[in-house]
């Protein structure tokens, strides 16, 4: 037996016995899109929470409301809970079509941004969260973690 055929043997033996879950391995193919952090990361220009500011609200818990910059590219989400759901808003400035993912350690939900750059996550878990953008020419903007 050479060295590929024992290889394979091992490979096909762990992926019966072991197999690695679906969100490890899309996580690891997701990190080589990192080799470029700085030039893809959005950074927090400004969080009502940490101003003081409260937005008007008719139901639910108070919004927040977060804004994400990079170069000309903003990202403001707003969050809002309601009976315990946490529900994100998110535009994107200059509107534009993108597909947005929202982030958590424990998964991902991914939404298309109209061609008003508007899109909209409900029920997603509290916690640590990011949301990627990817643009329809290919270029990709993620914002910072943040706690929701």
């Amino acid at each position: 037996m050479n060295d590929d055929a024992l290889g394979d043997a091992l490979q096909s033996m762990w992926s019966d016995a072991d197999p690695v879950p679906e969100l490890l391995l899309q996580a690891g193919f997701e990190s080589l899109a990192w080799r470029n952090l700085a030039g893809a990361l959005a950074r927090l220009t400004d969080d009502t929470a940490a101003t003081g500011r409260e937005l008007a609200h008719v139901r639910g818990g108070a919004a927040r409301l977060l804004t994400f910059s990079r170069d000309e590219i903003m990202v403001v989400l707003e969050l809002s809970s309601d009976d315990g759901a946490l529900r994100l808003l998110g535009q994107l400035d200059p509107p534009v079509p993108a597909d947005a993912t929202v982030e958590s350690p424990t998964g991902m939900r991914a939404v298309r941004a109209d061609d008003r750059g508007r899109f909209q996550v409900d029920g997603l878990p509290h916690g640590r969260h990011r949301v990627s953008v990817t643009f329809d020419d290919g270029a990709r903007l993620v914002t910072e973690w943040f706690d929701a």
